[in-house]
């Protein structure tokens, strides 16, 4: 009778944990708890709560090896690969050694921040444009008037697995969706234990500094002589970006270092413009804008940031926030199922394969059926 109703593991409907972490995973597991006694007649433990998106996330990994490999646009013959790193407060351990699952945290630094890898797979459609075009848009803000969309774009993150393996997951996520038409480019910061590693996985990829990181450090040479947002620190930024974008790396460098040596400066501007042309030179090599540009490639890795933004600081740096490394990597792991839109699917692969598990059931179409039809009954 268990099997015919397909009974959870845990006390609860799969209706009412699908929802649940829903909210969880948008928001503190208090205000989960509170949306859901509003609407229901049913108020769930917090502790509650937490097991049940604890359970579910240890099918997340199973949902996506089993995930059909998307449909790929035949113009989108760019594929991006990219990750970074995110710190989430790990706190420290309880004074009662015999709770296992809030004693999860990292012995070295407990409190501390314990940093997750976050990776980003999608492709793109090739996007022409010239220096002036990307000046603008980056330091006078002007909309440029078609910018191609990601498509295909898978988000994914761990703070226990390692970079290693988070990078073995990029790596299947580029081979579904790479075709002998596409080309492979890597954008990253300039992190250069995170180079060493994408260089291993992909050696035959374009490499590509993040433009935006590159902005940041103009600006701060801009800003040891020039007010923020004024127009001179604006010209300052414009002159040397526009020359890194036409293939002139040497020039800037060069002219920073003339700055350094031929003018009188204080000891705060000698600081920022030696940290400045550090980083400039360190990464020579990866600011090819001019091919970048020539060839359509994106050269901004804005959407690892966004999908740093959403999967880690929208939800794990909520005020106050201190975590165990294996709520975190919970939460972690069904946010991305959310962010990534595939919600609806699933939730169906788990009710099925805790069927599986439970029973020793293979599942049919109409138990998929049978499963949805006491959804809207709920």
């Amino acid at each position: 009778m268990e099997a015919e109703i397909n009974l959870p593991a845990r006390g609860y409907s799969y209706f009412l944990q699908e929802i649940s972490s829903k909210l969880a995973v948008n928001g503190s597991y208090e205000k989960a708890c509170e949306v859901f006694s509003d609407i229901f007649p049913l108020d769930i433990p917090i502790r509650s709560l937490e097991r049940i998106v604890g359970d579910t996330c240890e099918d997340v990994s199973g949902y996506y090896e089993e995930k059909p490999a998307p449909e790929l646009d035949p113009q989108a013959t760019i594929t991006v690969a990219t990750l970074d790193k995110k710190g989430v407060v790990i706190r420290k351990p309880p004074s009662d050694a015999a709770d296992v699952e809030t004693a999860s945290v990292d012995p070295q630094k407990p409190g501390k921040k314990r940093m997750s890898t976050e990776i980003c797979a999608y492709t793109i459609k090739p996007h022409i444009r010239s220096a002036d075009d990307v000046a603008g848009e980056m330091v006078e803000e002007k909309t440029l008037p078609f910018k191609p969309k990601p498509q295909t774009k898978l988000v994914w993150g761990s703070l226990s697995e390692g970079p290693e393996k988070t990078v073995d997951r990029l790596a299947e996520a580029v081979t579904e969706r790479l075709c002998w038409s596409s080309e492979l480019v890597c954008i990253l910061d300039g992190e250069q234990s995170l180079w060493r590693l994408v260089h291993q996985y992909f050696p035959t990829a374009f490499f590509v500094l993040d433009i935006f990181h590159v902005l940041e450090h103009l600006s701060e040479a801009a800003h040891c002589f020039y007010e923020e947002r004024s127009p001179e620190a604006k010209r300052f930024v414009r002159e040397r970006l526009r020359m890194l974008l036409t293939g002139n790396a040497g020039q800037v460098i060069g002219g920073l270092k003339q700055i350094l040596t031929k003018r009188s400066l204080s000891k705060t501007q000698k600081y920022t413009l030696h940290k400045v042309i550090g980083y400039l030179e360190r990464n020579r090599q990866h600011m090819r804008y001019d091919i970048c540009l020539e060839r359509g490639y994106p050269i901004g890795s804005g959407v690892i940031e966004g999908a740093c933004r959403n999967l880690i600081s929208d939800r794990l740096e909520l005020t106050g926030m201190r975590w165990t490394v294996q709520g975190a990597e919970s939460v972690i792991r069904l946010r991305a199922v959310y962010i990534n839109k595939d919600w609806k699917d699933f939730w169906r692969f788990r009710r099925k394969s805790e069927k599986g598990r439970l029973y020793g059931i293979t599942v049919q179409q109409q138990d998929d059926l049978h499963d949805e039809a006491l959804l809207k009954a709920a």
